[in-house]
Formats: structure tokens, sequence, C-alpha cells
């Protein structure tokens, strides 16, 4: 079953031939996983399933030592940055005072 996923998905990416036109015409292919062409919201059938639970997470974050999951306390506040893990940049805000925990 996840093969069968896996050939749909990259069907629907590249077309039927790797760098072949979409149906709005623009070219497809692998550069374009890195932002050469215009994004777009997938659809809900295009999404991926939700999880019927909440991932397990650690207790305490390894660096801060600070827990991972509310209750947080009443003077914190969420911020959220969509930077991803690739780059590393989480460990930018270890060091920042009133940075209570961080996530990716």
């Amino acid at each position: 079953r996840h093969r069968e996923e896996c050939e749909i998905f990259f069907r629907r990416w590249w077309g039927k031939e790797r760098g072949s036109l979409s149906a709005t015409g623009t070219r497809r292919g692998f550069m374009s996983l890195f932002g050469f062409s215009k994004t777009r919201m997938v659809s809900a059938a295009e999404a991926l399933p939700g999880r019927d639970k909440a991932m397990d997470l650690p207790e305490v974050h390894l660096v801060l030592g600070t827990p991972l999951a509310p209750p947080f306390p009443d003077d914190c506040h969420l911020a959220i940055f969509a930077m991803g893990c690739f780059w590393g940049a989480e460990r930018k805000f270890w060091n920042l005072p009133g940075v209570h925990t961080t996530a990716v």
C-alpha cells in the first residue's frame, strides 16, 4: 500500500514523465521541489491523512530541560516561526532570554 501511495504521489507531482507539463502549462520536475514553480494549497483529496492520536514526546527538551508539552508557565506566550528543521534554525532560539522551549 505504501508503494502504491508513493507512485500516485510521484505521478501527480511529475506527471507521466519527469519534467512533463502540468495541467496549468508549467514545467514540473525535480527543481520544483525547491521553489522554482508556483506554489498552491493541496486539495483535501491530495492531503495526507491526520493522526488518530498525538505523537509521543519526550518529557523534557533535550537541550533546555523544559517540558515540550503544556501546561507551560502562566507568563509564556506562543510564537510560531516557519523555518523547519533542515537548517538547524531552532538552535538560535536556545540562548535567547525568555525562550521556554522549542520544537520542530
